[in-house]
């Protein structure tokens, strides 16, 4: 099996254009713009004909949704963010006289006991180290550290980092065997990461082992489809839903490890069709390709014949989301609680519907609106973290800083790598200290 955005060749990407155009990643439409119009005025096409088109095809890719998603499914992710702790210096510091300070205080202390200010000179001789090159004695370090203090999210942090900026170091040499060795590593640190997925699963297909690369596809395509169904507006989330799910196909629901060879005197079975009635198979088609209204027609035919199949309701409740009703899709979801009270998936459904909703009327400065769908998120689940991050946007944005940060603080305590919480966090101190 071969993935076409992939293409054939077995050199790493040929062009980034978030490379050529000096951003990251997740820079916004105003960082690209700006980053181009920078770049031309520095490398005008009379002068630098070659690195002018460069710049130009890179801005048009990545001002383009559908172009740029494309360009995302064909590029390694590199790491974003730095290594380092809150609490050390980032300045390079004498490795020497880090070495005689942590001497002296483990002396002091005696066999056995760390204090404070031991743990931060131990981080503060990884960080030296790896600045000096000593990657491998810094990540010795920060496993040392993960024993002596094992609830430092930023120990853990570092490590991922470490495992991600390594794998892709050694993918951009073409040594992609060694690249998933540390992939796989990051990724049992955060299963979920997706940009760690991606990896995998391209590495993988360069390797020739699609067949253990699919499930990373799949796992992908399950968290954008999440992240477009929160922002149904949202153009680039739906094209690369959109060109994922063209790429991949029917392999997302079929397992391609080889099947036992059948006995001699047995007759193998014809596989079945994924779905044997045409007018589900155009729903799920139809809502791959971004056609919701035709997802919504051909669904409710097929459910006038079949009108307890779960998953079809289901699917039928997000087309009817995607295609911008507020209401329906919750009377299906409904509906389907009582058919199939603890399907996981149902709730799950209406909790990211919930969710999507709500960040959208905070966009829109709704906050009384968008908090009705929060509680009801809190209702299904009261300690989702999502939700109380969005719970503390408001009271932000509400100016009410206080607030904002004992719910976030509240909700660190329990899950100490909370993204989107400590992000938030630190932008809820900067108001403060100003106040």
């Amino acid at each position: 099996m071969a993935f076409e955005f992939l293409g054939k060749s077995q050199k790493t990407e040929t062009r980034d254009p978030y490379r050529d155009l000096g951003v990251g990643r997740n820079a916004k439409a105003d960082e690209i713009k700006k980053a181009y119009f920078k770049l031309v005025r520095r490398y005008s096409p009379e002068l630098f004909p070659e690195e002018f088109t460069r710049i130009r095809a890179a801005y048009d890719t990545l001002r383009d949704p559908a172009k740029r998603a494309r360009a995302d499914l064909t590029l390694f992710s590199p790491l974003e963010g730095e290594i380092g702790f809150s609490d050390c210096s980032a300045e390079k510091v004498s490795l020497i006289k880090l070495n005689q300070q942590i001497k002296e205080l483990e002396q002091a202390a005696g066999a056995g006991v760390t204090s404070t200010e031991l743990l931060r000179l131990y981080k503060q001789r990884s960080l030296a180290l790896f600045m000096l090159g000593e990657e491998e004695k810094a990540l010795a370090e920060w496993e040392r550290l993960k024993k002596l203090a094992p609830g430092d999210a930023e120990v853990v942090g570092n490590i991922f980092r470490f495992y991600h900026k390594r794998g892709y170091d050694l993918a951009m040499e073409n040594r992609f065997k060694e690249a998933v060795e540390y992939w796989k590593r990051a990724q049992q640190l955060e299963p979920k990461n997706t940009a760690i997925l991606q990896n995998l699963a391209m590495a993988l297909h360069r390797l020739h082992r699609d067949h253990e690369g699919l499930p990373y596809w799949q796992q992908c395509l399950s968290a954008w489809e999440t992240q477009q169904r929160m922002r149904p507006a949202d153009a680039y989330w739906k094209a690369l839903v959109k060109e994922t799910s063209r790429q991949l196909g029917e392999f997302r629901h079929v397992a391609l490890a080889p099947s036992p060879a059948p006995a001699a005197d047995t007759v193998p079975e014809k596989p079945k069709a994924r779905y044997d009635n045409p007018n589900k198979q155009m729903g799920y088609a139809c809502y791959s390709e971004g056609k919701y209204r035709e997802a919504i027609a051909a669904l409710e035919r097929y459910l006038n014949q079949q009108p307890e199949d779960a998953e079809a309701l289901d699917l039928l409740a997000r087309s009817y989301l995607a295609n911008g009703d507020r209401d329906k899709p919750f009377v299906i979801w409904n509906r389907l609680r009582r058919l199939v009270p603890d399907d996981s998936k149902v709730k799950q459904s209406i909790i990211d519907a919930h969710l999507g909703i709500a960040r959208n009327l905070i966009e829109e400065q709704l906050f009384t609106p968008a908090l009705v769908h929060l509680k009801k998120v809190q209702g299904i689940e009261p300690l989702h973290g999502e939700s109380l991050v969005e719970i503390a946007r408001i009271h932000f944005l509400r100016g009410d800083y206080r607030l904002a940060q004992s719910e976030l603080e509240r909700l660190l305590a329990r899950e100490p790598r909370h993204r989107s919480a400590k992000k938030l966090l630190q932008d809820v101190r900067v108001r403060l200290v100003g106040h």
